[in-house]
């Protein structure tokens, strides 16, 4: 079993873990995020700072929005996990 995870992967963990309307509380405890990601708390605002620079997030007042962009990412990060397990591509 593989424990750590590559950036596409983080990025995915990250934008997924977002609540249903599409925000994040930023005065959340990161722990349950870190621990999905299984990074430092460092490197969990490193990646958040990427995805702000990449445009998938926005910093709004006291709350990180997930951009069209970001839903984008996801939308198609799923379609490339449903097709890696069609065609049973990564073991």
């Amino acid at each position: 079993m593989r424990s750590r995870k590559d950036r596409l992967e983080i990025y995915y963990t990250i934008l997924s873990r977002m609540d249903s309307d599409g925000m994040i509380d930023i005065t959340l405890k990161p722990t349950e995020l870190q621990k999905d990601c299984n990074i430092s708390y460092e490197k969990l605002l490193f990646y958040i700072r990427e995805l702000m620079e990449k445009g998938f997030i926005i910093n709004r007042i006291d709350k990180l929005i997930i951009t069209e962009k970001g839903y984008q990412f996801i939308s198609y990060y799923k379609r490339l996990l449903d097709l890696t397990k069609d065609t049973d591509i990564l073991r």
